[in-house]
């Protein structure tokens, strides 16, 4: 299995989330892509450059592209059970209708925690 984890290198959450991944047990290829530095054009094959990466993030599974509050789903899917910290992430986007309702409070608080930062939009 070849996944792709593409997602805002500026935001420390992201980077955190995209690192801790423990996914590196579960696949053949695990390529992290920060959306800032690297293209995004061809990703396992499929062109990602008409994503907002300020909206969401992508993971790619074997082509399959998955953004925003499916691919939390999917990366919570896929992970190795961790911490009290991935636990408790996996518990809220374990199910389409979860992952939905709180993908855009996880994106709320990184739109303040970037702000807060000061770090620039794309």
């Amino acid at each position: 299995m070849k996944v792709s984890i593409v997602y805002d290198g500026f935001c420390p959450l992201c980077r955190h989330v995209a690192r801790a991944s423990r996914l590196r047990e579960r696949t053949a290829v695990l390529e992290l892509i920060d959306a800032r530095t690297q293209p995004v054009g061809d990703v396992q094959g499929r062109d990602l450059a008409g994503l907002d990466f300020n909206e969401g993030f992508a993971v790619v599974v074997d082509g399959a592209v998955h953004f925003g509050a499916d691919a939390a789903r999917v990366l919570a899917l896929l992970t190795e059970r961790g911490g009290s910290g991935y636990r408790v992430f996996r518990w809220l986007v374990r199910t389409e209708a979860r992952s939905r309702f709180w993908y855009p409070v996880f994106k709320a608080a990184r739109r303040v925690l970037l702000f807060v930062l000061r770090v620039p939009g794309f």
